[in-house]
């Protein structure tokens, strides 16, 4: 993170962030909850389409204007010629993702909205799966990977009209380790990872096989999330550092925390170490960023007791008593996660 600095009247520094706050999946002073995944994989993500087939014919694989509300869509169709006919395309393929950390398959959910042309498709099979580094993928041997794949019943539906499916991602109806030549570790992990999002239809799926169309369109990965609100009342004083760095020590009333006390220390440049006691004396740890001379983003990366786990984030906004710049009030907002919120 590039910092920029300047010295006030008091001669103490202060770090002023020049680029945005992507750390934890992106927080900004107007983010609800910049932990959370909530990512819409509209077309075209991969472009052109690609895919894989077998006993099919009249194979096409493009980006129609069909989707929902005139959107962009891909569009797979193809003649199923018997028994173990299959066609499948590539929805979805990422680099690296860093963040995500309140995502599990717990918490997180598959949705996107299916048209078919015919009145007899019993299901598809969409494939998530996910792997360390990138470029990597899942023909790369001892990489821990994690993977869910199963077919996704659509029920009752019209054919031509777009229905919406949505799907937990730890429901199961997927399968975990669906073929023996790969090591998928666990269900699909969908913090912080690279990723790919696949679609595919096999002749087990329609009592008479023959020429389908299927049009997919918002596939989206989201979480339900596990935050709730945080605000926060207190009365602070800076305090000059030797070193060009400075301490802040306050008290106030927080949502969660009852009467509470914080620290934060900060080097000459970069990021501050936040250190927050609760009224029990359950704490909170994470890292601060002055934004301008009246803000600072704290990030909420962990805690003891109750907040064991616990992750967030919040803006405080500073009001200065004098000109010495050495005493403030302030008021915080932002979200914090549940108790309990990263386990089953």
């Amino acid at each position: 993170m590039k910092t920029q600095t300047r010295t006030t009247s008091a001669g103490w520094k202060l770090g002023l962030v020049t680029a945005v706050i992507t750390l934890l999946g992106g927080l900004t002073a107007s983010a609800g909850s910049g932990l959370i995944v909530n990512e819409t994989f509209d077309p075209p993500s991969v472009d052109p389409l690609f895919g894989w087939e077998g006993g099919v014919e009249n194979v096409t694989r493009h980006y129609v204007s069909e989707g929902v509300g005139g959107s962009s869509a891909a569009q797979i169709s193809a003649k199923l010629l018997g028994e173990g006919a299959y066609i499948g395309t590539m929805l979805h393929q990422n680099g690296l993702i860093i963040g995500n950390d309140c995502a599990t398959p717990q918490n997180t959910v598959l949705s996107f909205d299916v048209k078919v042309d015919r009145p007899d498709l019993e299901y598809v099979v969409i494939g998530l799966q996910s792997w360390g580094g990138i470029g990597w993928n899942y023909f790369t041997p001892l990489l821990p990977a994690t993977a869910s794949i199963g077919a996704i019943p659509l029920g009752a539906y019209v054919p031509g009209e777009f229905k919406t499916m949505v799907v937990a991602v730890d429901d199961p109806l997927w399968v975990i380790d669906p073929y023996p030549v790969d090591t998928w570790d666990a269900p699909f992990d969908p913090s912080g990872k690279t990723y790919q999002i696949y679609v595919q239809v096999d002749s087990g799926a329609m009592p008479t096989p023959g020429e389908f169309t299927l049009t997919i369109d918002n596939v989206k990965i989201s979480t339900k999330s596990p935050m709730v609100p945080f605000k926060a009342a207190c009365a602070g004083d800076l305090i000059p550092g030797k070193d060009g760095g400075f301490a802040v020590k306050e008290a106030g009333v927080a949502t969660h925390l009852g009467k509470y006390t914080e620290t934060i220390t900060f080097p000459p440049e970069g990021t501050g170490i936040v250190k927050i006691k609760a009224a029990n004396g359950d704490m909170l740890f994470g890292s601060a960023f002055v934004i301008s001379g009246t803000e600072v983003a704290v990030v909420i990366e962990d805690g003891t007791g109750r907040f064991k786990g616990a992750k967030g984030s919040y803006i405080a906004i500073l009001t200065w008593i004098d000109a010495t710049y050495t005493a403030y009030t302030a008021t915080a907002t932002g979200n914090i996660s549940t108790v309990g919120w990263n386990k089953k």
